[in-house]
């Protein structure tokens, strides 16, 4: 064989475990590739237009967002006197600041949710199981020194279609995806290149360090913690079946339907079909233990890695923690 061809064949294999090293590919349509394909080549110009016409086609995942933005303000309560589900004001919509630190992530990496058939029941592709898929974009770098900050644009988070008109759903699974985004870009720029000795203190983010750990130290928690500020937690317990044995008021089923997705979807399924379960239990581990920030703070030579705490990373403080990978050379003292 010509060396010609052997690089045409080596050229021809790069391209390929390119285009499928991504295990969650099989799954998803052509169709549905060309539409993520087409919303990203769109948002690189600059134009936001076509996504924004892609949310009012789906206007659960367009609640979803709002709801990650400004936090559900009400939720469903028992009421053991009238034996009935009312609707009450929600104290925990933004308890952890989850649906907040969602929704920044989201922005900031201007990464975009698309629907697939070939998660849930419709799957013909053995992803009956799978409610969700983080897909990398592409590597941006922050900063104009010796160093840069490592971060990936352009991503794609994709749910199952089942979920499609489920506003809670999306929520959840934004949350849980979102964490394996958050754990890679930790990754990426940890440990810094500095030598030990150099480090005036230790790195005191918990974080995943391998990507199988991403679920039980991050993304379940992460869902837990968004079901809780959601309000949905407790409503397994309290069986609610939504059928004509469970009496539920008007107002509580006007918020059932636009939150849940709808009467027919019953609650126990949907608490199981969401592991939600699972989710707070990690939850409860992941809070048991002190978080702090573990972002490179402004000033680095003062002060090595942030040690704010925090209930989820990174603090409040990250746009500032992000400003110091423009200043690489600024200290304290100036």
């Amino acid at each position: 064989m010509n060396r010609r061809r052997i690089v045409c064949i080596f050229i021809l294999l790069l391209s390929c475990s390119r285009l499928f090293g991504d295990a969650a590919y099989p799954h998803f349509s052509g169709e549905e590739l060309k539409l993520k394909n087409d919303l990203i080549k769109a948002l690189k110009t600059g134009d936001r237009s076509l996504y924004e016409d892609h949310l009012l086609n789906c206007p659960a995942l367009f609640d979803a967002l709002e709801i990650c933005e400004s936090g559900l303000s009400e939720r469903l309560e028992w009421d053991a006197q009238n034996l009935r589900y009312i609707k009450v004001k929600n104290e925990n919509g933004s308890k952890y600041g989850i649906g907040k630190m969602v929704a920044n992530f989201l922005r900031r990496t201007k990464t975009i949710v698309v629907f697939t058939k070939g998660f849930g029941s419709q799957s013909k592709t053995l992803g009956g199981e799978i409610n969700g898929h983080w897909e990398e974009g592409e590597i941006a770098l922050i900063g104009n020194k010796k160093e840069k900050y490592k971060m990936r644009q352009f991503n794609a988070v994709w749910i199952s279609e089942d979920l499609k008109k489920s506003p809670a759903a999306i929520a959840l699974i934004l949350a849980h995806e979102v964490g394996h985004g958050l754990a890679e870009e930790y990754r990426a720029n940890f440990p810094l290149s500095y030598n030990d000795e150099e480090l005036k203190k230790p790195p005191y983010s918990y974080f995943p360090i391998k990507m199988e750990y991403d679920d039980d130290m991050w993304c379940y928690p992460f869902e837990g913690m968004m079901a809780e500020e959601l309000g949905i937690t407790t409503m397994k317990e309290m069986h609610l079946y939504t059928g004509e044995s469970v009496k539920i008021e008007h107002l509580a089923k006007i918020w059932y339907e636009k939150i849940i997705g709808s009467m027919g979807i019953k609650f126990p399924r949907f608490y199981h079909r969401m592991r939600i379960n699972t989710c707070l239990q990690r939850k409860l581990e992941y809070l048991s233990k002190g978080h702090k920030c573990g972002m490179r703070c402004k000033y680095f030579n003062e002060y090595g890695f942030c040690d704010n705490p925090v209930k989820v990373p990174p603090c409040h403080l990250w746009q500032t923690h992000l400003e110091s990978w423009y200043q690489l050379d600024t200290v304290l003292s100036e």
